[in-house]
């Protein structure tokens, strides 16, 4: 196995168990969130998203990712202990509601309330 193989097979067998631990402890599902079907662009410069399964640094990184890839998306800050994320928005060009949603859903979490500020 040479002299890092027992080190190396310990990180995979972490990184596999974190990776588990965020799939099955956030089990992502449809709820009713008003406006989350929206399609207009997001009015005001800030969206604060309410995400249920948030349990780990790389659950808020996956979140990270998705919403930065939307156009308009400035910033992006999870807080895994309020369980909300703050999207900062700019330019002309800001996601909608549905896209906003989409993002959470495609990042395995349940968005449980959207407010624009």
């Amino acid at each position: 196995m040479g002299r890092f193989g027992p080190l190396c097979a310990f990180s995979v067998a972490v990184g596999v168990m974190l990776t588990l631990a965020c799939q099955t402890a956030a089990p992502a599902r449809s709820i009713a969130v008003a406006g989350a079907n929206d399609e207009t662009p997001t009015s005001g410069s800030v969206a604060v998203l309410s995400v249920n399964g948030m349990s780990c640094p790389l659950c808020a990184n996956n979140i990270d990712k998705q919403l930065k890839r939307l156009p308009g998306v400035k910033s992006v800050s999870v807080d895994l202990g309020a369980g909300t994320v703050r999207v900062d928005l700019a330019g002309d060009k800001k996601p909608s509601p549905k896209q906003l949603t989409d993002a959470i859903h495609n990042s395995g979490f349940t968005l449980a309330a959207i407010e624009a500020k």
